[in-house]
């Protein structure tokens, strides 16, 4: 069931049907990065030979606990999209769909949380940066590219909770250059690049497989199971290094 919703999520979206015309807050380009990331999934879970994968968004408290672990940013419950769960449990993937209006509502979430870290300007938890601000010398679109680039790598690894691609670090950082580029402040573009972390896949969907061989999926699969929230730095330390199930580092993360 789970499969099948995600699947018609994937033909909407390519169709340009999700969200409907007259709500819609998703650029192209936001749109194309959906369809582009769960065609990759179901091609990565249909080459492993797992033909029924249960993709599922966060539930509201797992969302709560994802963005302050990332963001340093607090949400109001209220203000999060609430989980209307039949089946009595908060993760059943198949009560936790992601409709057009879900959809929407995180894309706005995802702008004011951006905006309240620029406001704010606080250093990310757990790191030694800042988003924002600092930008006196950047000067050129090299310059800006170079600087979005070192902001913009750690906070997207901790978003996704695996190490960024290329290619998406990329394409973040082409949202920075061009807005720098036509004018706009190096901030302006990190705060949409931050708002397209945020509303991304990798960082809204989680995808739970009976057997997990990669070591960063097993440690999400851990943490949000035992704390509704993301790996920590120690369990994403052991994933990195290749040793979560060397040993008793298991057993030792999960007691």
């Amino acid at each position: 069931q789970s499969s099948r919703h995600w699947q018609e999520v994937l033909q909407r979206l390519s169709n340009a049907d999700m969200p409907p015309p007259d709500k819609s807050t998703l650029e192209k380009d936001e749109r194309d990065r959906w369809v582009k990331w769960l065609r990759s999934e179901f091609q990565r879970l249909a080459d492993n030979g797992l033909a029924r994968p249960t993709i599922r968004r966060l539930n509201r408290a797992e969302y709560i606990n994802s963005v302050q672990a990332v963001t340093g940013v607090l949400l109001s419950p209220e203000n999060v999209v609430d989980d209307v769960i039949d089946s009595g449990f908060d993760t059943d993937a198949s009560e936790l769909n992601l409709s057009p209006t879900l959809l929407q509502r995180y894309v706005q979430l995802g702008r004011a949380i951006a905006t309240e870290l620029r406001k704010s300007n606080a250093r990310l938890p757990g790191q030694s940066l800042n988003l924002f601000g600092n930008t006196s010398t950047i000067d050129s679109p090299s310059l800006a590219a170079e600087e979005a680039r070192r902001r913009l790598q750690p906070f997207a690894t901790s978003a996704f909770r695996r190490p960024v691609e290329d290619t998406k670090l990329d394409r973040l950082v082409k949202i920075v250059v061009d807005k720098f580029s036509a004018g706009q402040t190096f901030d302006d573009g990190m705060q949409l690049a931050v708002q397209a972390v945020l509303c991304s896949p990798q960082f809204l969907l989680l995808t739970d497989l009976e057997e997990v061989k990669d070591d960063y999926a097993l440690a999400s699969k851990l943490s949000y199971f035992l704390w509704s929230g993301p790996p920590d730095a120690p369990l994403l330390g052991l994933a990195e290094k290749g040793e979560l199930r060397a040993g008793e580092n298991l057993r030792e993360q999960v007691t």
